[in-house]
């Protein structure tokens, strides 16, 4: 028994801390996978599908705990909770290509403040200067939301998770 036991406390030192910050990161995982669908789905230029992925967010914002998001960032996410709810709310309400797009400018504030200070894997930040605004993606190949096809490789990377690269950007 023993020895069962330092073998679980060997796995669970060995996992990154991020993972057992509690459901404040698990929310915001799975808020991350629906955001990653409308990223893409409006660097297409596409809009089905939108207003329920919006829906979702919105529900799974509402279950974000700031008692237990990371407690080393400090009032970091204080707004995060509530900037997902109003956003996603309108996002989910967009009747054209143009409202969705003002939306997820909004959206992509809290979302891309998250992924700076969490670094999930894999996930990138981009700007574009054009919009005026920042996203989340995890393709390297820039897919702008804003402009879609117009302008798809408008934007440049401005935060990764460094773990997995050698240089900072």
């Amino acid at each position: 028994m023993k020895r069962y036991k330092i073998l679980v406390l060997a796995i669970v030192l060995s996992v990154p801390a991020t993972v057992f910050a509690g459901s404040f990161n698990e929310q915001m995982n799975a808020i991350l996978v629906d955001y990653l669908k409308i990223q893409k789905l409006l660097a297409s230029d596409q809009t089905t599908g939108i207003q329920d992925l919006a829906k979702a967010i919105h529900d799974n914002s509402k279950k974000l705990s700031l008692s237990e998001a990371p407690k080393n960032f400090g009032d970091h996410f204080k707004n995060v909770p509530t900037q997902i709810q109003s956003s996603s709310l309108q996002l989910s309400q967009g009747k054209t290509i143009e409202d969705m797009r003002t939306a997820f400018k909004e959206l992509s504030r809290p979302v891309a403040n998250w992924v700076e200070m969490i670094n999930p894997e894999d996930a990138k930040v981009y700007f574009c200067s054009m919009a005026k605004a920042s996203w989340v993606q995890k393709s390297e190949t820039v897919m702008n939301p804003y402009y879609g096809q117009k302008m798809l490789t408008c934007g440049e990377l401005v935060q990764h998770n460094q773990a997995n690269h050698d240089h900072k950007h």
